[in-house]
């Protein structure tokens, strides 16, 4: 089981790094992708409306009520008043149910929001809005690799390459969805194609710095990490991504300064706080970590990762019964995780449920049929179970 336990602490390690890249999304580095902003490149509402087939004509006030609503909408997503901006591209979408704008932007904010669900409807909608958008299908993938959902986010960054090839950024998250499966030389082309696009995008440095420190090239990959922080010196993400390569190779002293840089500068961060609670509990500061684990789930409680880095850190504290109560609640949200159900296996396991962590672990056995140390780990628990 201690095979098994290590294994499923890396992996957490691993998760809490997915959706680092989410102020991206919603905002931060917005002139390196033309729809990033608020203020995309959209025909007028009643282009939108007309060019679409089947679709009704507005009328001169519904276009004036549009544009207003819009307005107002990019107006609260640019001072990150999600709520009320959810509320002005819904009544948008009411008046107007094909403007594929007001769904863009609409799944933006609930990517914010850490609602990939409902935001990868929204983009479905866009995507059958806009068919040949190369942007379309980015922001597809993009919520799929938010999701953990790196097969499905591949096909949809290849199809966003196949009409862009020049888009960056989809070469540089195409590559972290192979970088999250191992996939460390499809991974490292990719980067090198995004650098060549644009050498000062920040974004592709972060990534090729993990690979390499992923494959065995530690001094290599923190020189990647420190040309991101270079180009982007007040940006929470790239000290955050700098701090977890450092804790991945063990220097978890050198990486707790990072973590609570990045936290200073952007205080609102859940994967800071995350990070931070991790340096913390590896330098024996529990009840500092605990803090900051709770602060990240306040942050984002629908985060999978935040939900499962609490869990963990009850573990370290010997609360068992907490640990599970977290990491159902991140299966609830990501169900198709096999790493959240071997974690809480091993909690169950630990909280003395050993029918449920069998339960667990058939689970993930099932999704990793090829995971020798999950079947270890399977068969010691069932020589545990009390024979009838």
């Amino acid at each position: 089981m201690a095979s098994i336990r290590m294994k499923a602490n890396r992996n957490a390690a691993q998760s809490a790094a997915v959706a680092i890249t989410l102020a991206l999304i919603v905002g931060r580095h917005c002139d390196a992708f033309s729809l990033f902003g608020a203020k995309s490149q959209a025909k007028s509402p009643a282009e939108t409306t007309q060019g679409s087939t089947g679709a009704r004509e507005l009328s001169p006030e519904d276009v004036r009520a549009v544009e207003k609503h819009m307005k107002l909408g990019d107006a609260y997503f640019e001072r990150k008043d999600y709520t009320n901006a959810l509320i002005e591209y819904q009544y948008v979408i009411k008046l107007d149910p094909r403007n594929y704008k007001a769904h863009f932007m609409l799944g933006k904010v609930l990517v914010a929001m850490v609602d990939y669900q409902e935001a990868l409807k929204e983009f479905q909608i866009v995507a059958e809005l806009r068919p040949r958008s190369s942007d379309s299908h980015f922001m597809l993938a993009e919520v799929q690799r938010l999701q953990g959902h790196y097969k499905e986010a591949i096909q949809q960054y290849r199809q966003s390459l196949k009409l862009d090839s020049r888009n960056a950024l989809a070469h540089a998250y195409l590559a972290e969805c192979y970088r999250m499966r191992e996939g460390y030389r499809p991974a490292i082309a990719h980067l090198k194609k995004a650098i060549a696009i644009d050498p000062k995008l920040v974004v592709p440095h972060m990534i090729l710095g993990q690979c390499y420190v992923s494959d065995r090239q530690p001094n290599r990959g923190l020189e990647q990490l420190r040309k991101a922080i270079e180009l982007a010196p007040d940006d929470a993400v790239t000290h955050t991504r700098y701090a977890q390569a450092l804790g991945k190779l063990g220097k978890w002293n050198d990486a707790l300064p990072q973590f609570v840089r990045a936290v200073d500068l952007d205080p609102r961060y859940p994967d800071a706080h995350v990070g931070l609670s991790w340096a913390l509990a590896h330098t024996g500061r529990l009840d500092e970590a605990l803090k900051e684990a709770r602060q990240a789930v306040a942050l984002a409680p629908n985060s999978p990762d935040a939900q499962a880095n609490l869990a963990w850190i009850y573990q370290q504290k010997g609360d068992h019964q907490a640990a599970v109560t977290h990491y159902k609640l991140a299966l609830k949200i990501d169900p198709r995780n096999p790493q959240l159900h071997r974690a809480l296996g091993l909690a169950l396991s630990d909280n003395g449920d050993l029918n449920g962590a069998i339960a667990e672990l058939l689970v993930t056995s099932r999704m990793l049929p090829n995971d020798y140390e999950v079947r270890l780990g399977l068969q010691s628990l069932m020589q545990r179970r009390p024979q009838n």
